[in-house]
Formats: C-alpha cells, sequence, structure tokens
C-alpha cells in the first residue's frame, strides 16, 4: 500500500506551538537518536494535545511512535511524534500515520517553539495494511496487543524512516527562514 490517495481528503500542513516537556521527554526517552513505540496505556499526558494527539485522534490509536535522528548539516535534532491509527481503506484494514516534527538544537539540546503538522499526506509508508486482517476485535483490544520498545534508528521499520526525512524537509520549508544577504 505505502501512499494513500483519499477522495476528499486534501494534505495540509499547519504550524503548531509544542507544549512544554514534549521535547524533553523524546530526549529522555531517546537518548541520542531512535524510534520508541509507546502503548497507549503508556502515552505521556503531555503528547495528549489538541496540537499534537488530538483527543479524536487519540480514541483511534492503536500506539504511538516518537522518533529523533540528528542532522549535523542543519546542527538540529529532528523528532516526531506520529500517532498509530486504525482505519479502513477499500474495505481493508490500515494503519495510518500522520506526523508531527518538531526541532531541539543539536548542540544545547534546546527545543524549538514550533513544529508542523502535515495531515492526509502522500509517503511512502503512510498507510500500512494491518495482516492479518483483525476480525472482531476491538480496537482496545488490538491496542492491548502492541508491545512497546525502542529500536536504533537503523534498526526501525522504513515507515518511519521515510517519516522522519520527509518530515524534516516540510519542517525546513515552513519553519527556515531565508538566509541573510
Amino acid at each position: 500500500m505505502g501512499k494513500k490517495k483519499r477522495k476528499g481528503k486534501r494534505a495540509y500542513e499547519k504550524v503548531v506551538k509544542i507544549p512544554n516537556g514534549v521535547i524533553e521527554k523524546i530526549q529522555e526517552d531517546l537518548k541520542n537518536e531512535g524510534v520508541k513505540f509507546y502503548r497507549t496505556d503508556e502515552i505521556p499526558n503531555n503528547f495528549k494535545d489538541k496540537n499534537l494527539i488530538h483527543p479524536d485522534v487519540l480514541l483511534k490509536t492503536t500506539s504511538v511512535a516518537v522518533g529523533m535522528s540528528a542532522c549535523h548539516e542543519d546542527r538540529r535534532n529532528y523528532m516526531f511524534l506520529a500517532p498509530i491509527r486504525i482505519d479502513k481503506e477499500s474495505g481493508k484494514y490500515v494503519t495510518d500515520i500522520d506526523p508531527i516534527v518538531m526541532v531541539a538544537d543539536l548542540d544545547t539540546g534546546t527545543p524549538g517553539m514550533s513544529g508542523v503538522v502535515r495531515l492526509h499526506d502522500d509517503f511512502e509508508g503512510r498507510t500500512e495494511e494491518i495482516k492479518p486482517e483483525p476480525l472482531n476485535v476491538t480496537l482496545g483490544e488490538l491496542g492491548r496487543d502492541v508491545k512497546g520498545g525502542t529500536l536504533s534508528f537503523q534498526e526501525a521499520p522504513e515507515r518511519f524512516k521515510n517519516a522522519m526525512h520527509y518530515m524534516a524537509k516540510v519542517y525546513r520549508k515552513n519553519l527556515d527562514k531565508e538566509p541573510e544577504k
């Protein structure tokens, strides 16, 4: 599956204020870089916010992935927060991710004030079919089957590496200022 084109759904992005403590929690949990998966009962409370994991999205979420990867050229640690949400497309159950990107200074760890969310986008791995097809299973039961844990960035599933690289480009486009001449 990978990329998702839905009738009537257009990709859109918006700059969002990152609540206090979110970037620090990701830095604390990931130390240097990697991808961590939170079960729904482990999601830190400050991740639950109308600009981050919206309460309505949380109801359809089986887990949340956070990622962090350094970009030495930009002198930043890029981070994402991605609820993994259940959806149905063409009669098949899928998981979708709509990552929110944020940054911290690579040298000092100082968090950036704003991040960018891009919804209903079109990058490789945004949508993946659930196999085997869940039968007569509630969302709560699916969420309980999720194993939390942390992986290095190299070990992470491709969809999350793709999300990180794609969202870093979205961040640069939206929040980087033109260089002074």
